[in-house]
């Protein structure tokens, strides 16, 4: 195992760049190239792509080697799904438990803020479980996030809207309307971000 003061940047900076959608999908992370652009040894490289295949962020194919986790239209909008029921029982926890939530919209960029008000919906739930499986969610849709600017109108304004929702109305119906109004937008774009995330970023 690496030394902690190398394995946690060498990870940190292997993690922003698979959320970021630096790669394409199913493009082959070569360890010893990845460690001389991070200036490092292969050990740490190697030890953070482990961890990233545990988080479902990379694939390990036997025989090839470590690759950009891929992901299908199907298990997008499953994963959508899975993310919309969280939230909604969430909130269900956090109405009746009368539990208020700590929401700010501080400016940050749109992946990282959706992240945030998703995160504080789950933490208000009280549930540990909930606060770990959202996290590993937003981990995961974080590249399709980065999209959105680019695919859905107003998205900005759309969070904006939302966190004051949560906070400030009292009826739950309006919370989980929207929740279900987000969430199948983004199924429906569902092919489109598979179709992206496949040719990665462009170039410049």
């Amino acid at each position: 195992m690496s030394p902690a003061h190398v394995l946690e940047p060498t990870y940190q900076g292997l993690k922003s760049r698979l959320k970021a959608g630096s790669w394409p999908m199913g493009m082959r992370l070569e360890a010893t190239k990845l460690a001389d652009e991070l200036g490092v040894s292969v050990t740490p490289v190697r030890d953070s792509l482990n961890r990233l295949v545990g988080e479902r962020l990379v694939e390990l194919w036997p025989g090839e080697g470590y690759r950009v986790a891929r992901i299908g239209e199907r298990q997008l909008r499953d994963l959508f799904g899975f993310n919309r029921d969280l939230l909604s029982r969430a909130v269900i926890v956090m109405v009746a438990s009368d539990v208020e939530m700590d929401w700010s919209d501080e400016p940050s960029p749109y992946p990282e803020r959706v992240a945030r008000l998703f995160a504080g919906v789950a933490a208000a739930s009280g549930s540990t479980a909930v606060v770990e499986v959202v996290e590993a969610l937003n981990d995961r849709l974080h590249p399709v996030r980065c999209l959105d600017p680019e695919l859905i109108a107003g998205c900005e304004i759309e969070i904006e809207t939302f966190g004051r929702v949560i906070v400030e109305d009292v009826d739950p119906l309006a919370r989980d309307s929207w929740l279900a109004s987000y969430h199948d937008r983004r199924c429906e774009l569902a092919s489109e971000y598979v179709f992206r995330l496949e040719l990665g970023p462009k170039p410049g």
